[in-house]
């Protein structure tokens, strides 16, 4: 079952998150909304950005790697709002509750990204495809090995 783009809780998630950040940052003085302000926005427009461009791909591989782009841009977001906290331009509180949010839906793209690499490998779904190959060729080797030192 294909579920749009704009339907999947991750993505309804980081447009929350994304919209709100954005009616802060808009009320801040110009130079604190074009030092910190505007990256903070970017980075968290890219999250969701990031997702919806994941959808779009045709090949699993590049929209798990889409996925790991959205997971950067979450942690460039919360770099970018220790700023902001840190320097005075939003409280402790507001502060707690977009870096809590921003985990939670950090722990939902590593779910995303785990669903879809176990598309791409059903059999074992903790092994990066990457590796996976590696092991059927140790394995491969493995076995000749053995078949030389048996003669």
């Amino acid at each position: 079952m294909y579920i749009q783009t704009q339907d999947l809780e991750i993505m309804k998630m980081a447009e929350e998150i994304a919209d709100s950040i954005y009616g802060r940052v808009r009320d801040w003085d110009h130079f604190e909304r074009h030092s910190i302000g505007i990256q903070l926005v970017k980075s968290v427009d890219s999250i969701g950005a990031n997702i919806a461009e994941s959808q779009g791909r045709h090949h699993l591989r590049d929209s798990i790697q889409f996925i790991y782009y959205s997971r950067a841009s979450l942690e460039e977001s919360k770099f970018w709002l220790r700023r902001a906290n840190r320097r005075r331009l939003i409280t402790q509180e507001y502060f707690d509750s977009f870096n809590d949010k921003l985990s939670v839906l950090g722990r939902q793209l590593n779910a995303f990204i785990n669903a879809k690499k176990r598309r791409l490998n059903p059999n074992n779904p903790t092994i990066k495809p990457s590796s996976s190959r590696k092991a059927v060729n140790k394995t491969k080797l493995s076995s000749v090995d053995k078949e030389k030192s048996k003669q």
